[in-house]
């Protein structure tokens, strides 16, 4: 095993890990806010320039700063997740022959 294939196998683990971490937050903010605000900007619907968060089909009427900010919030969570998926498949395809799995972490 060459030192660098090394150094790339340490960087994907920790890079997983930690986007990992930052989805599984960025999550429970984004559950957080959404219940509190009424809604998600996915599930809501913009009518005649007002714009309503929608929830199990309730629709609460938020700022139009609101709604573009939870529909961010939306997407970075998609990205987020998506991101550490393609890592953990990456990090799955270059195993550490030395490390058993429960050393990963």
């Amino acid at each position: 095993m060459s030192m660098q294939t090394n150094i790339f196998r340490q960087c994907i683990r920790k890079l997983r890990n930690w986007t990992g971490i930052l989805a599984g937050v960025d999550f429970a903010v984004f559950e957080l806010i959404s219940h509190r605000m009424g809604g998600s900007a996915i599930n809501g619907k913009i009518v005649d320039g007002r714009y309503y968060l929608g929830e199990h089909g309730t629709f609460t009427e938020v700022t139009k700063a609101t709604f573009a900010y939870l529909r961010w919030h939306e997407i970075s969570l998609v990205a987020a997740f998506s991101l550490a998926t393609i890592l953990s498949v990456v990090s799955a395809l270059f195993p550490d022959a030395n490390k058993t799995p429960s050393e990963d972490f």
